[in-house]
């Protein structure tokens, strides 16, 4: 059964999802016929959503995850209202930057459902934008998902091809971040050769990106 708490969590990726398909169908500001009684455009809050994402990321770090989730939640509304007003990319893929932070607190702190919904719903816009790199960052964010239900074989697969868009476009963290998961799956599975095969691969790229956290994750 769905708790009150998940609910909510719910209702705000569904209200992300009607959002978005509206922004996305609706047509630029410039190519609407305004009328004399139409009240004025909001100015551009790009920089407002920004702040908001990084508060986020703050709250999150401190562990108030409240608070975090509500910065989230904000920063989504104010990049797709910019969207509406400005039709930038950039907006769109803010949004997607939100929804996966969402979705990454969500399967941290248990809320496993709506995290998965909001992790799927990030997918999706980076897909739209053709952000490779944002695609990367939600499939590796889904084999998390997945590896912590021990949904192994699925998440193997969302490893393999995060690992793959990030070895393409260079990203050497996103690279090594999907080397380590497969290296937990490889350790789950008995594949003790190929986990440490994994495991070393991910420590070389997280000591080239200089990436102390991550190398003594690894150790």
């Amino acid at each position: 059964p769905v708790t009150p708490v998940e609910g909510q969590r719910h209702a705000v990726v569904a209200r992300v999802e009607v959002e978005l398909v509206a922004v996305v169908v609706a047509p630029r500001r410039e190519e609407r016929v305004a009328s004399v009684d139409e009240p004025p455009q909001r100015e551009d809050r790009l920089g407002e959503a920004e702040t908001q994402l990084a508060l986020g990321d703050l709250c999150a770090r401190s562990h108030r995850v409240f608070e975090a989730r509500r910065s989230y939640v904000e920063a989504q509304s104010l990049y797709l209202a910019n969207m509406a007003h400005s039709g930038t990319v950039e907006s769109g893929i803010g949004a997607a930057n939100a929804l996966l932070r969402m979705g990454s607190l969500d399967v941290r702190t248990g809320h496993l459902s709506v995290g998965q919904r909001a992790l799927d719903k990030s997918l999706q816009i980076y897909r739209m934008f053709s952000d490779r790199i944002g695609e990367a960052n939600a499939r590796n964010e889904l084999a998390s998902m997945l590896l912590r239900t021990n949904q192994l074989s699925a998440a193997e697969q969302e490893y393999g091809r995060a690992l793959s868009i990030s070895s393409e476009n260079e990203d050497h963290y996103g690279t090594a971040n999907a080397q380590k998961g497969l290296g937990e799956v490889y350790l789950l599975t008995g594949r003790l050769s190929d986990a440490e095969r994994a495991y070393r691969e991910a420590l070389s790229g997280y000591c080239e990106v200089e990436n102390d956290l991550g190398a003594a994750n690894v150790f």
